[in-house]
């Protein structure tokens, strides 16, 4: 049996103890669903955000009578518009959503609900939808957990979750109410009995600063000089952890300049060359060809064409613009001599990616020509997979997933019977395929680094010591959508 520590904050975190624990796990939302999943015989194929907003465009568009409130947002953006509504239905579900709309709820909640009854066997389940299977699939069995112990109150979890649980017959375990670890007399111990008394309703008054050294707020003139300051502010023999909610980055720039173990706070990006490939493939098919894109293309440290003709292309680009030509030859006829036995193939690639047919955006793009540069970019980053660097091996793994997942949403509109699409159509896929971004690899956490964490929440022991990076204000809540009526 399983013991369980759950958090909506833990995914992905560290920000507890390191210690023995055979039998125990502390996961996220998606750490938990899996693990249900695996258990309770759930698995299911896994279809990507990109995949699933294909599917829910589907549905848009066979609702449409001439009258949806999402009409004239449809026309305009097919794929923002589906995006947009699969984010309303699966913060529904998550919430405990049934998928019925009680009579006269209003025209967009009387559309929605048209909606779904079309998306209820087109679209693939969110979490909330998986979470519903969950709690239908306990009744019958149970995964083999013996308890779960929360760090949020069970009231905080969305509704779905709390259905989930209600029907586990593993012990659920709330978490109680702490008490203040400061020492008795100082401004932390103050602090920390406000925020307290906050959390309970209670009223609290202004706490006067005390320079007692339990609270410390350091400023910079810049933010860089902020981590040069983190990265020698070293305390021997305190467990010390980082929250580093954003911009952690330079933190661990300015920890290796100091000679100190990096936390691992790269964040994700999408501008990881692998994963530039495919955007900028989707930009030469159209007419007239896009220049800087080709540059862009060439230039490229990684690429389906070999590294020294997307150099001699990119050197003649520079001089004489255009495909083709006189010096479009004499560069070819150079990198046919220096590739020798291997030009014929190499001579095919820049024939295949640069001297393609294009199309013009008004008439739009063959989905099955598109079909075939994908899949050959699938089998270059395939390639790149079986790289003995480890790096390597993570850039081109994201830049295939990120491939496929272009792939299964251009099969989708296939099976859906579209045959062309347009630019912006197709760079809105390409930017939804690839919107997770991928890490750098070379910026892991190192031996001997401090505890860090992205989220406060995910904070779930007690430290000697926590530093909160780049402390700003957060956002202020939005203003719901919704009218009166509609809530």
């Amino acid at each position: 049996m399983q013991t369980i520590k759950f958090g909506l904050d833990l995914d992905g975190e560290r920000g507890w103890h390191a210690k023995d624990a055979l039998g125990e796990s502390t996961v996220g939302p998606m750490g938990l669903l899996n693990l249900l999943e695996t258990q309770l015989g759930l698995t299911r194929g896994d279809r990507s955000r990109a995949e699933r907003i294909v599917q829910m465009r589907a549905c848009l568009e066979a609702a449409l009578t001439g009258h949806r409130f999402y009409e004239s947002s449809f026309k305009a953006d097919e794929f923002g518009t589906a995006s947009a509504l699969l984010a309303w239905r699966d913060l529904w579900y998550l919430h405990g959503w049934s998928g019925e709309i009680p009579a006269a709820a209003g025209a967009r909640l009387e559309d929605m609900a048209e909606i779904e009854a079309l998306a209820r066997g087109r679209v693939s389940p969110g979490v909330g939808q998986r979470l519903a299977d969950i709690e239908a699939a306990l009744g019958e069995r149970q995964p083999q957990i013996s308890s779960i112990e929360l760090v949020e109150p069970l009231e905080d979890l969305p509704a779905a979750w709390r259905r989930a649980l209600a029907r586990l017959s593993a012990r659920v375990v709330t978490p109680s109410v702490p008490e203040p670890a400061g020492r008795e007399g100082t401004l932390l111990r103050s602090l920390q009995a406000a925020f307290l008394a906050m959390a309970s309703g209670d009223a609290v008054s202004p706490i006067a600063w005390r320079d007692d050294g339990t609270v410390r707020l350091v400023r910079a003139d810049s933010r860089l000089a902020a981590a040069e300051w983190l990265a020698v502010d070293e305390r021997q023999g305190a467990s010390r952890i980082v929250i580093a909610e954003q911009r952690g980055t330079v933190v661990d720039a300015a920890r290796g300049a100091a000679d100190q173990p990096q936390l691992g706070l790269a964040e994700p990006s999408i501008f990881r060359p692998t994963l530039q490939v495919l955007p900028l493939v989707a930009r030469l098919v159209w007419d007239p060809l896009d220049f800087r894109s080709l540059l862009q293309f060439l230039t490229l440290p990684v690429g389906p064409v070999r590294s020294f003709a997307r150099r001699r292309l990119a050197e003649k680009m520079a001089a004489t613009p255009g495909i083709g030509g006189a010096a479009w030859e004499r560069a070819k006829s150079a990198i046919a001599a220096h590739y020798g036995d291997e030009a014929a193939e190499v001579l095919a690639d820049i024939g295949f990616w640069l001297e393609q047919p294009r199309f013009k955006s008004s008439e739009g793009l063959p989905l099955t020509f598109l079909s075939e540069r994908i899949e050959r970019l699938l089998t270059f980053f395939q390639a790149g997979i079986a790289s003995a660097d480890p790096g390597r091996r993570l850039a081109f793994g994201s830049a295939y997933s990120q491939s496929q997942a272009l792939a299964r949403s251009i099969a989708t509109l296939v099976d859906q019977g579209v045959k062309r699409i347009g630019p912006e159509a197709l760079d809105r896929l390409v930017s939804q395929a690839g919107a997770s971004g991928v890490d750098n690899p070379r910026l892991d956490a190192q031996a001997g680094a401090d505890y860090r964490v992205r989220s406060p929440g995910a904070v779930t022991e007690p430290f000697d010591e926590v530093i909160w990076w780049n402390l700003v204000a957060g956002p202020l809540p939005q203003p719901y959508l919704w009218s009166p009526r509609e809530l």
